[in-house]
């Protein structure tokens, strides 16, 4: 979970080039997931699923965000929007695999200023 938080965090602070508006927030909570989207690939038992207790992790900066074009391929290995000399396009496809081995959920999406990183973790079973 370290290198989830090291590529996002710097993948954020690359894509922040106006210092003057630089802003990185880093928010945790916890929740009991009340919906999910449908995966039909998910039957065991350590995938997300509904009245699971979870630890939500988001990173949210002021970078401009990810072009549109370049959105659908940010997960795939080698690919990078950066100049040459600037990241391997590695960050995101590893980040996504490690989440995925925790059973977890990653979402990056565009906000009105920048991008925003969520992701979600199973804590254990609610008491529900």
């Amino acid at each position: 979970m370290e290198q989830v938080i090291i590529n996002l965090v710097m993948n954020s602070i690359q894509a922040m080039e106006d210092k003057a508006k630089r802003h990185l927030t880093i928010r945790t909570s916890s929740e009991v997931l009340d919906t999910i989207e449908s995966n039909q690939g998910a039957r065991t038992k350590e995938h997300l699923r509904t009245g699971d207790k979870l630890v939500t992790i988001s990173i949210t900066d002021t970078g401009g965000g990810i072009p549109k074009e370049s959105l659908a391929n940010i997960w795939d290995p080698f690919f990078t929007s950066k100049p040459t000399g600037v990241g391997t396009g590695l960050g995101l496809s590893v980040t996504r695999k490690i989440i995925e081995l925790h059973h977890g959920h990653i979402a990056v999406e565009n906000t009105d200023d920048g991008a925003v990183a969520t992701i979600k973790i199973k804590a254990g079973k609610s008491e529900a």
